[in-house]
């Protein structure tokens, strides 16, 4: 008889795989997160709903002032400011709109009032400066 191994997570009652899947960029080479990228790109939406209250969390925590990739697809409410004067030319990553200069994921989770209670305080001081986005 085969015994099905347990899907361990870090992230409480989310299976690793969902939890990879909404919360990193999977690397180019990497054939398995492209796959299922692939295979859950329709249900990331679903899957967020299900999951994103339990793992934003802990996010949150061990990344003060930032979001995972799922949240800046699904629930992000607006494009982030620019900072550079130019406007923005195509859509871009977290919450960007192609390459230029932006206000960091912190000062825009902190003008919209989405930062986690006392994320505000573990965020580095270096999370506030603008972010250069390359295209």
């Amino acid at each position: 008889m085969t015994t099905r191994r347990r899907d361990r997570s870090n992230y409480g009652t989310v299976p690793e795989r969902v939890a990879r899947l909404l919360l990193e960029e999977p690397p180019a080479d990497d054939a398995e997160a492209l796959w299922m990228l692939i295979q859950h790109g329709s249900r990331l939406r679903a899957l967020w709903a299900a999951y994103g209250a339990i793992l934003l969390p802990i996010w949150a925590r061990r990344h003060p002032g930032t979001r995972p990739r799922a949240w800046w697809r699904v629930e992000a409410p607006e494009a982030r400011r620019r900072t550079d004067e130019r406007l923005p030319q195509w859509p871009g990553p977290r919450g960007t709109h192609g390459a230029g200069e932006y206000e960091s994921e912190a000062a825009y989770l902190d003008r919209l009032g989405l930062l986690q209670r006392g994320e505000r305080a573990r965020i580095p001081v270096e999370g506030w400066a603008p972010e250069v986005v390359a295209r």
